[in-house]
């Protein structure tokens, strides 16, 4: 078992397997695949029901605004 965050992996197998069973039980349970958006990718224990909400690099999809406020001069 390969631990590659967050989940763990069998050799040669690329299907993840719950944290939460194989940390607790030693259960080498498959995680299912519910869905991928833009901003998150879920999967679900079908064993424990833990579900694992991944979420994508937010400040790549909505970067802040630059300009003169950056050095928030007008807090001063």
């Amino acid at each position: 078992m390969v631990h590659k965050p967050p989940f763990y992996y069998q050799e040669d197998d690329a299907t993840p397997i719950c944290v939460a069973c194989w940390e607790t039980k030693k259960l080498a349970v498959h995680v299912i695949f519910d869905y991928d958006s833009d901003r998150e990718t879920r999967w679900d224990c079908p064993t424990c029901k833990q579900m694992f909400l991944i979420r994508k690099n937010a400040s790549r999809l909505n970067p802040l605004p630059r300009g003169p406020s950056d050095n928030l001069g007008w807090m001063r």
